[in-house]
């Protein structure tokens, strides 16, 4: 797990006030999320196709790294990125930052339950007045 950290914070790097993936210890739940479609073992194509120098190189070198490998293995590197963006973007430490740049709660707005208004048949006459602005098939 430490080597998909390391490939997290490579994607995700941080710049404050948003944290650094890999510095979160998301590599569980994101290996965790890609099991669910049953994608782990992409990820597990992207960390063995990297060099053994990747867990030690500079950030610089570690982006050329990756790079190689997306341009090699397509849709193991697109499921990574997902999969981290999944667990990254649905953090609660990350959600917390979103809530305090926007202002904005950072949730599905249906999750807090709004009330709906009765539905307004009236609201639907202009539409039964008109009159049809196709023709007919034949």
């Amino acid at each position: 797990m430490k080597r998909l950290a390391i490939v997290l914070d490579s994607l995700v790097p941080g710049d404050a006030p948003w944290p650094g993936a890999g510095g979160m210890g998301l590599a569980e739940a994101v290996m965790a999320d890609a099991g669910i479609d049953r994608q782990a073992g992409l990820i597990d194509e992207v960390l063995s196709a990297l060099p053994d120098s990747f867990d030690t190189a500079a950030s610089d070198v570690r982006i050329r790294m990756l790079r190689a490998v997306e341009a090699e293995h397509e849709a193991a590197f697109a499921a990574t990125v997902r999969h981290t963006y999944n667990v990254y973007y649905s953090h609660p430490e990350v959600l917390a930052v979103l809530e305090s740049l926007t202002g904005y709660p950072a949730r599905p707005p249906l999750y807090a339950g709004y009330a709906m208004e009765p539905f307004n048949p009236d609201v639907l006459a202009t539409q039964r007045d008109r009159q049809p602005f196709w023709r007919k098939a034949t």
